[in-house]
């Protein structure tokens, strides 16, 4: 930097320290006299600031001595002796002369280091400060100058156990490592599952807008990063000349002197964390006994989460089994579907890998489709359970989305970034609003055979599902098949119950026709002539009850064609069709009757409007379009749970008239619609 006097000329300049304020008449006589001295100024900057009895007095170069009163003096050379208080409040005073040695000399990589190394010193404060910044005790190492051991060791279990992110509670234990070796700060980097970078921990308590800070897990990049690349504690003495790191520490790095790098492993070779404790230029390095202490510490911590981990896991196999315990109870009391067992293994399921969603999919085999009908919508219900809301049957492909690639492979799937996943299907996201930002998609097997499909989504926390979740959600998967398997026996044996019921009242209702009554329509089956007004719209068949099965077969035949369909199965068909109707006020073979009528003149005067096949499909439609009707509406049979109403769930009297035409077509007359 150039001598201060030199910066002045054109300026308003501000006092230097120590010295009277700048009238503008001083200002002017100043810059009047620059030329003549120059050193005016300086001289007296110095006296009143740099004398060897101020305390932060520095000598920058031996030769100079401040009893001397000389200073050497070079085109290249700085004042000597100058105090670094002296020099901030110099700066302070005058901030032109910084910011013309920056736009001068100062390079767009430096300053982008320096706002770099700004940002992160106004939000990353020392753990030994972390009372007077939180003000709560519990959240700090205060908590441990009490002397009731038990108690803090009851407060720590109580928060550790609850807690699904190990992050907060390392950051705790880094900074107890950091007070024991005497750092004078420290960070605490995670990984996630899968991932290949390290991410620094920006705690909470500092609520901090700053970016997300990552690096590589890679040689050639940051202390950090080489060692959760390596899994190895490194002790550094001298950072500054250590080659293998030429980005230090990634923040503050000129500062640093000393590193000590620990990494947080667990027994299965998980890497969880890393503490990265440092010590600034001036302090001593760090020693093998303090990379002792720290690595101690570090290990019985990890031993204490294994510990946590076990207790979990235990608590997590009582849970399990509760949870079997009540499906077996639902899969033996609930037989009239499997809702509610679906709903019990997706509120465990969602609880057990801690997800914020979760759907259930079965396989429909005959349309190769899922489908499911209840949803999770986030709500809970008072006692915090999660509540899954009964909607309209939702179906898509199996080759849809990740759900039906599991559905089709069989294959787990855990996807951190779903969005980057071709198999992810966003329209679901795209109508509902809801974002997936992590998916975990088990298939349920039953006899090697995927019948359902679970899928979480949103890992609680924000972080991705675990190998730890795939395991448990492997373990769970076999009792979800299990019991969904009895739950579909259970159902399936109550709904042949119920079909029997309604087999057996119909057998005793619904008698064949009589035999004598076949033969005489076989022998006679049309009309001598069609009554008057037959083929008019108005036609009214009251009068011609007796007729109205040859009529029937009289349409047949002329939209048709004589030889269209096999003439005593055509006679047999018509003969059980009117017995299978009720004496019931409307809904009966008369009315059944009209609407065939009107469905045959409308297919008479348009012959070409359909083809052969849906005509056929039309005619014989209206005509059994009521059959066996009870005379009874869909909400009456419901309310009054009649075995229709428990083996059609909706459009319960519609359903039934299809059956028993499929019946009558099929069973009973085995007559085919194809041509003879």
């Amino acid at each position: 930097m150039s001598c201060p006097e030199k910066q002045v000329s054109g300026r308003r300049v501000a006092p230097l320290p120590g010295g009277r304020p700048a009238t503008p008449q001083a200002q002017t006589l100043a810059q009047a006299q620059e030329q003549e001295q120059p050193d005016e100024i300086a001289n007296q900057f110095h006296e009143n600031h740099y004398t060897s009895d101020r305390p932060g007095y520095i000598f920058a170069d031996e030769r100079f001595s401040s009893k001397s009163g000389s200073r050497p003096r070079s085109a290249n050379t700085n004042y000597y002796g100058i105090t670094m208080n002296g020099a901030k409040e110099f700066i302070a005073a005058n901030p032109f002369i910084m910011d013309n040695y920056v736009e001068e000399n100062v390079g767009i990589d430096t300053l982008e280091l320096w706002l770099k190394q700004k940002k992160a010193a106004l939000d990353r404060k020392s753990f030994l400060e972390l009372d007077e910044l939180q003000k709560q005790d519990t959240a700090t190492l205060n908590r441990f100058q009490y002397v009731n051991v038990q108690k803090i060791q009851e407060t720590l279990s109580h928060e550790v156990f609850d807690v699904h992110d190990f992050t907060p509670f390392l950051y705790e234990v880094a900074g107890s490592i950091a007070s024991a070796v005497g750092a004078e700060d420290f960070s605490l980097y995670t990984i996630e599952a899968g991932s290949k970078e390290i991410t620094l921990h920006q705690p909470a308590f500092l609520e901090t807008d700053r970016e997300r800070l990552c690096w590589p897990v890679s040689e050639g990049t940051t202390v950090s990063a080489y060692v959760g690349l390596t899994k190895k504690t490194l002790l550094i003495a001298d950072l500054q000349n250590d080659e293998r790191f030429p980005q230090g520490v990634g923040l503050d790095s000129v500062k640093i002197n000393s590193v000590l790098c620990v990494p947080f492993i667990q027994a299965n070779g998980d890497l969880l964390g890393i503490i990265e404790l440092v010590r600034t230029l001036g302090s001593p390095g760090f020693t093998i006994e303090n990379q002792q202490t720290a690595t101690t510490i570090v290990c019985w911590t990890g031993l204490a989460i294994q510990n946590i981990q076990a207790c979990k896991a235990l608590s997590k196999q009582q849970e399990l089994n509760d949870f079997l315990l009540e499906a077996s109870q639902i899969v033996l009391d609930d037989k009239e579907g499997s809702d509610t067992l679906i709903n019990h293994i997706m509120s465990y399921t969602k609880n057990l890998v801690q997800a914020d969603r979760c759907s259930f999919f079965l396989i429909d085999p005959s349309t190769d489709q899922l489908f499911c009908s209840l949803f999770d919508e986030g709500q809970v219900d008072q006692h915090g359970r999660p509540l899954f809301v009964k909607k309209n049957e939702l179906r898509f492909s199996m080759n849809t989305g990740i759900a039906g690639f599991v559905a089709r492979t069989g294959q787990l799937v855990n996807s951190s970034n779903p969005y980057e996943d071709t198999r992810f299907n966003r329209e679901l996201d795209l109508l509902t609003g809801f974002t997936t930002n992590s998916i975990l998609c088990m298939p349920i097997l039953s006899n090697n055979k995927v019948v359902g499909v679970v899928q979480m989504l949103n890992k609680r926390g924000g972080t991705a599902f675990t190998n730890t979740d795939e395991s448990t959600f492997k373990s769970f998967a076999v009792y979800c098949s299990l019991a969904l398997l009895y739950s579909k026996l259970s159902q399936t044996m109550y709904e042949a119950k119920n079909r029997l019921e309604v087999q057996e009242e119909k057998i005793r209702y619904h008698l064949h026709p009589p035999e004598e009554s076949y033969k005489n329509l076989l022998a006679s089956p049309l009309p001598k002539k069609n009554p008057k007004g037959f083929f008019r719209y108005e036609f009214y068949c009251m009068p011609h009850m007796e007729k109205l099965p040859k009529l029937f077969i009289s349409m047949v035949h002329t939209l048709f064609g004589p030889d269209c369909f096999d003439l005593s199965k055509l006679c047999r068909f018509i003969l059980t069709v009117k017995q299978g109707y009720r004496d019931v006020p409307y809904h009966n073979f008369k009315h059944a009757f009209t609407v065939t009528h009107c469905m045959f003149r409308f297919l008479h005067e348009n012959p070409t409007t359909f083809p052969l096949m849906e005509r056929k499909a039309l005619i014989f439609a209206c005509i059994c379009h009521d059959l066996d009707h009870q005379g009874y509406n869909n909400m009456f049979m419901k309310t009054m749970k009649t075995p229709l109403s428990v083996l059609y769930a909706e459009s319960i009297m519609e359903s039934h008239h299809y059956q028993e035409t499929l019946f009558i077509l099929q069973g009973l007359c085995r007559l085919s619609l194809e041509p003879v």
